[in-house]
């Protein structure tokens, strides 16, 4: 609950209408707020109302398996009235994260050369790079 209400000024700040089906028309808000955090139904309901308050779309995303060995395979069970939009938005990640895999390779490595330099640990980039080379090499996160 303190992250959904910490979060809930930037996505309102942040928010932008996505366009409808024609003439400009605004559909809401582009914004969602998924819960992938383990809680008591009680607790998701509250979120959903909290979110809900702010006109911003709620899923409740339970992971169904462990994620090791899996990655973006893992079976997810979304519900609220965000699951759809979450779908969409985590098909999106998905897909474009394999697309661009090879050139995302190169700017980690670029990345990681410019904080090494710096005297700068390169943990995050590296293993970034890493990421995006299995991809490439077998279509598995």
């Amino acid at each position: 609950m303190d992250a959904l209400r910490a979060g809930l000024p930037g996505v309102r700040q942040g928010r932008q209408p996505r366009r409808g089906g024609g003439q400009g028309e605004s559909r809401g808000p582009d914004v969602l707020w998924a819960d992938l955090n383990t809680a008591s139904p009680g607790t998701k309901r509250q979120l959903a109302d909290i979110a809900g308050q702010a006109g911003v779309a709620f899923a409740d995303v339970a992971i169904m398996a462990p994620v090791p060995g899996r990655g973006l395979r893992v079976p997810m069970l979304a519900s609220g009235a965000g699951a759809a939009r979450y779908a969409v938005t985590l098909a999106r990640i998905s897909d474009g994260t394999r697309r661009h895999a090879v050139r995302r390779i190169t700017e980690m490595q670029a990345a990681a050369d410019m904080l090494a330099e710096l005297g700068v640990p390169p943990l995050m980039a590296d293993a970034s790079r890493a990421l995006h080379a299995r991809l490439t090499a077998d279509g598995d996160p």
